[in-house]
Formats: structure tokens, sequence, C-alpha cells
């Protein structure tokens, strides 16, 4: 009969561990690949802070093992373990297995996600597997203090002891009483705010199309391929972004529009500016260059996202993007001007706009040969778009988009 007990239930325990393991594997879910190879400096440390959780349950657990050996090796070495006793001990010893072995499979997961160059701890593979981790450690340790209590050999030699167990129990279970609902309904409102959180992955080709229709400048489909990775691997830095500034839905979208659009302006200018370099190694020259570069002549393609990717412009953009932003619309008639903004000196040509933070910005607008030359403090608010024009009150022939 004991036979038959112990090997039924090592094949419930594997049953349990492969149903586990299927449902673990068969959750469904779609992630953007690292484009850059690399992990963000975010990415790093929610890793290393998944890597440190793990490594503590793993640990407590595997001690907890072997408290529970040495509690019934010390208390029942001459007597024979009572039935409840021992249930209570399989139960405990059972689910501190069960968390090591949750851990293992997201540990594995994590891994695996790696391996395929993408990178979420909030896919439900990972989550799932964290969750029943975290859950059965908790288990556990209720069971074992529950076996510490009734492990007493009469109540006069343990009467302290189990006055403090029945504290320590009482206490635990109206923790995990209040606790659990609280967090089931912090889980559900969490992954509500996941779900209405903007995909950026969703808005690229969007903003692409809107933008080369408004600009003129021509992107090819590779680089469309490109960006639209770049940026789909930066959702949790979105989703950071969309937090500190407290965005709603329809906000987000503005924003991620506009920050979309400023990296666009920015390709397009490095690729102005880099043909006028190439053109000659002569000022006169480059300036002609420049003055008769226009944007119909433009082509972003693919190495031109390689050389600038939306995570180099995003790590650029971040002390920017933590805090509340505004927009910054830069015109100029003839367009092709160079601006600058503050103390930044790259590479800007008028027409165009900018994320930038909130307050006042000095904008000078410069296109050698000609008379647009101006300088002004533009004072930028939040939600809003403020323009600088040059010359000012101009009637300018370069289109923004219709959102600025």
């Amino acid at each position: 009969m004991r036979a038959w007990f112990f090997y039924s239930l090592l094949v419930i325990v594997l049953g349990g561990m492969f149903t586990f393991q299927w449902f673990v594997s068969t959750r469904s879910f779609a992630e953007v690949e690292i484009e850059s190879g690399s992990l963000t400096h975010l990415q790093e440390k929610q890793l290393d802070l998944f890597r440190e959780s793990n490594a503590l349950l793993s640990t407590l657990a595997t001690a907890a093992i072997g408290g529970i050996g040495a509690l019934l090796f010390n208390r029942y070495k001459d007597d024979k373990i009572p039935p409840g006793q021992r249930a209570r001990a399989i139960v405990s010893v059972l689910s501190l297995a069960a968390s090591l072995y949750c851990g293992f499979v997201s540990h594995e997961t994590v891994l695996w996600m790696l391996q395929n160059q993408f990178f979420n701890l909030m896919n439900p593979r990972v989550l799932w597997a964290a969750r029943v981790q975290s859950w059965c450690f908790l288990l556990a340790l209720v069971v074992f203090a529950d076996l510490f209590y009734r492990s007493c050999q009469s109540e006069r030699e343990c009467s302290n002891i189990r006055s403090t167990a029945t504290r320590i129990l009482i206490v635990a279970m109206g923790t995990l009483f209040v606790l659990g609902p609280i967090n089931a309904i912090a889980q559900v409102r969490q992954e509500r705010a996941i779900e209405e959180t903007l995909h950026v992955s969703d808005e690229v080709q969007t903003v692409v199309q809107q933008w080369t229709a408004t600009t003129g400048v021509s992107v090819t489909e590779d680089a469309r391929v490109k960006i639209n990775r770049g940026f789909g691997a930066e959702q949790q830095f979105f989703t950071m972004a969309y937090g500190k500034q407290d965005l709603n839905p329809p906000q987000q979208a503005k924003f991620t529009d506009a920050v979309m659009e400023h990296y666009l302006y920015n390709v397009r200018d490095r690729k102005i500016s880099q043909s006028a370099r190439n053109s000659s190694s002569l000022l006169h020259n480059r300036v002609c260059a420049f003055q008769t570069q226009t944007a119909g002549d433009v082509t972003i393609d693919s190495e031109d996202v390689a050389a600038y990717p939306p995570s180099a412009f995003l790590k650029s953009m971040r002390a920017i993007l933590e805090n509340k932003v505004g927009h910054l619309a830069v015109l100029s008639e003839p367009d092709k001007a160079q601006i600058a903004i503050d103390s930044d000196r790259k590479p800007y040509f008028t027409c165009r706009t900018f994320v930038v933070s909130l307050g006042d910005h000095i904008v000078t607008v410069v296109k050698p040969g000609t008379r647009v030359r101006c300088s002004e403090t533009i004072h930028v608010d939040a939600d809003a778009t403020a323009r600088a024009m040059c010359p000012h009150k101009a009637k300018v022939r370069c289109r923004l988009s219709e959102r600025q």
C-alpha cells in the first residue's frame, strides 16, 4: 500500500509538472525582436531584478526544505511521525519543490527570450511562472508554520512556543487573506493598463506615411521595417514615459507621433548634412550644394536607419522624455535653413518640429547666402506647439503635420 501510494504521488507530481509547463508554453504572445542585438539600460535593470528575486526565492525554498527535514529528524527521531504531521510535511515540501520548479521554468523562459532576440518580463510565459513560484513558496511557509506548531511534545514544554507560533500563524493567514485579493486586483489593473497602453509598433507605419506625405521625403520599405522594429523594441521605454507624464490613450498617441516625427526629421537632416559634406571639400561648393538640396531629393534608406537607430535617438532624448514636454515648430522662407536650439549645434534644418522640454528656448535660424537670419527666445508650454518663424510673419511654403 505504501509503495502504491508513493508511486501514485510521483505520477501526480510529474503530471502536474508537465501540465504546468504545457500551460506556460502555450500562452500566446507577440513580441518585437531587439534590432540592436543588445538590451537597453532599463531592460538590463529589469533582468538584474528578476535574477535576484528568482535566486532569493530559490535559496529560501531550499533552506526551508532543509528546515523541514531537520525538524522532523530532531522531533521524531525516536517516534513514529503522526499521519497529520506527515501530510503537512509532504504538502510543504511539494509546495517548495513546485516553487523551485517554477523558478527554473521562468529562468529558462527568459534565456529562451534572449536567444530569440526579444525581451519582455510581462510576457505571460514568464509572468505565470513567476507568480506560481511566489505563491507556492508562501503556501509552503504557512503549512511549515502549522507543522512546527503541532510538533511540540506537550503543552507544558511548548506553551510559550505554541503561543508565539499561534500569533505568527494568525498574522500570516490574515496577511494572506488581505493581501491576496489586493494583489489580484492590482494585477488585473496592471494588465488592463498594459492592454490600454498604446502599442508603439502599431503607430509607426501611420506616422511614417503621414510624415512622407507632408515632407515629400521618401522612406524605403527596408527602412520602414527597421524603424518599426527599432521603436517596437522600445515599448517599455514609451510605457514608462506615459506613466511619468500621466498620459491618457489620446495623449499617448500624440506624444508617440511627435517623438517619431522628431526622429524622422533628425534622420532627414543627417542625410542632408552628409550629402552636403560629400558633394565637395570646398566650403563654397558645400554651400551651393546645400542650397540646391530639396526635400524631394532626400531618400531615407535602411543604411541611414542603421547608422542612427531609434534606440540611439531615444537614449539621447531620455532626459527630455522623462518629464513633461511641449512641441516646437521652426519654419523659414526659403526652407532648409540651419537651426540651432540653445547650445545644440547638431545639423537641424527647417521646416520641422521638435519635442523639447518646457520653458524658454533660444532658437537661431540662419541660411548662408540669403537674408534668412533670426534669433529669438521661444516659450514652450505643455501639450502645445510653439512656432518660430524666420523671417518673422513671413508666408512660408513648407508644410508640417496637421496635428502641429
